[in-house]
């Protein structure tokens, strides 16, 4: 997993969380950890990263179709040695390519948990960190297309941020009196706290807003090389 300027998801190697609250599960441990540090360093841009999990009851079914799909794999290899007739090598070619596929399938169905670490902020302050758990809709993409349009839809990433919310974020953390706020400050926070809203990247949390001329106008974001928010 890689701390970069945009959202990311990461994906944890075993367990599952379930819908009815697995706290203890190795999937969150695994993402407790990996929230935490990067590496031997503290991970700075915690609010970068999502999770996927697969499901512990769909890991067995991938299992037992792994291990049908080796066998089958093994028979292929040796059919010299096995001394198999066309007929045989045929029907262990079908069976070693039909559980390929079957495998494949699985592998998509198994990894159907989405980790989202999150804060909430309340009347006297911030809240702990929780992990909200959300299943991931079916089909035929990629796991992180589909994570992306989950988090997308339940508004845990924003990919546009408009300028009237950017404003009341702006007027809750970073104001309190002051007239001008570093656009890097602004984005290293984004980047680094839970609490925060999740931005897919720089362009869609400020950039969108750089050309809001409404009645707020001290929110207008002026050029990076000016290094501030007036």
């Amino acid at each position: 997993i890689r701390s970069i300027p945009r959202c990311s998801s990461g994906c944890t190697t075993t367990g599952r969380r379930s819908a009815d609250g697995d706290t203890g599960s190795a999937a969150l441990t695994a993402a407790r950890d990996l929230l935490a540090d990067r590496g031997s360093s503290p991970r700075r841009r915690q609010n970068m990263l999502a999770f996927l999990a697969p499901d512990r009851e769909a890991m067995e079914g991938l299992a037992q179709e792994a291990r049908r799909f080796l066998a089958w794999k093994s028979v292929v290899r040796d059919r010299e040695a096995l001394n198999l007739d066309t007929h045989q090598r045929r029907e262990a070619a079908e069976g070693e390519k039909a559980s390929d596929g079957t495998v494949r399938l699985r592998l998509n169905e198994a990894w159907r948990w989405l980790l989202v670490p999150v804060q909430h902020v309340l009347p006297d302050g911030v809240g702990g960190l929780v992990w909200e758990a959300m299943p991931l809709a079916g089909g035929a993409d990629a796991l992180a297309v589909r994570a992306w349009e989950r988090m997308r839809s339940s508004e845990h990433v924003i990919p546009e941020w408009s300028p009237v919310l950017l404003a009341m974020e702006m007027e809750r953390w970073f104001w309190r009196g002051r007239l001008h706020v570093p656009v890097k400050q602004v984005w290293d926070a984004m980047c680094a706290y839970c609490y925060l809203p999740m931005w897919k990247d720089l362009d869609s949390g400020m950039h969108q807003a750089a050309s809001f001329d409404g009645p707020s106008e001290r929110f207008v974001f002026h050029p990076p090389a000016a290094r501030r928010v007036g």
